[in-house]
C-alpha cells in the first residue's frame, strides 16, 4: 500500500499532488481531525465511533414503548420520530453492529463529508434527546439526559478540533 503523506495539512483545497487526484486507484475517506489519530493509530475499523450508541439504541428502541404507541394512537403530531434515528443508528438501528466504511474515488465528495465536524448522527441524536427532555411525563428522560451530557461533551470536544 502507498501511503501519501500530505506537505501542508493547512492547504484544504489542494492538498495532495496532480497525479494522486486523477488515479483511480486511490479512495479517500472523509473524516475530521478528531478521528485522525484514532485512524493513524488503529487504522480504519468497522464501527469505530466517539461515542457509545448503546445508549442511541435504547432511544431508539424507546420509540416502540406504550408512550409513544400512545401518543400516536391519540393523533398527537409529534415533532421527532423513530425514522429521525435512521441517521443517529446507520442502518435505520437494527444493525449497529456491522456498519461499513464509507470511501470514494472522488477527493471532493470525501473532503465535504470531513467538513462536517459533529457529523448528522450526532446532530440528530442532540436534537432527539432534547425533544425527550421536553416532554414533561416521558418515561425515556433518563436516557435522553445521559445522551445530552455525553453529546454534550463530544461537541466540545469536536469544536475544539474542528477550530481553524
Amino acid at each position: 500500500m502507498k501511503i501519501i503523506t500530505v506537505n501542508d495539512p493547512e492547504d484544504k483545497v489542494f492538498p495532495l499532488d496532480k497525479e494522486t487526484y486523477f488515479d483511480p486507484a486511490v479512495y479517500y475517506h472523509g473524516t475530521s481531525r478528531a478521528f485522525s489519530s484514532s485512524i493513524e493509530k488503529d487504522g480504519f475499523k468497522r464501527n469505530a465511533h466517539m461515542y457509545d450508541k448503546t445508549d442511541l439504541v435504547e432511544l431508539w428502541k424507546a420509540y416502540d414503548s406504550p408512550y409513544f404507541h400512545t401518543k400516536e394512537d391519540a393523533g398527537e403530531s409529534m415533532k421527532m420520530t423513530k425514522n429521525d434515528l435512521t441517521y443517529v443508528l446507520g442502518s435505520g438501528g437494527f444493525d449497529i453492529n456491522d456498519e461499513p466504511l464509507s470511501f470514494s474515488g472522488n477527493y471532493w465528495t470525501a473532503r465535504n463529508y470531513s467538513i462536517n465536524c459533529g457529523g448528522e448522527a450526532i446532530d440528530h441524536a442532540v436534537k432527539m434527546a432534547r425533544w425527550i427532555t421536553e416532554l414533561p411525563d416521558c418515561p425515556h428522560q433518563r436516557i435522553a439526559e445521559k445522551i445530552l451530557k455525553n453529546m454534550e461533551l463530544f461537541l466540545i470536544i469536536m469544536f475544539l478540533v474542528c477550530i481553524p
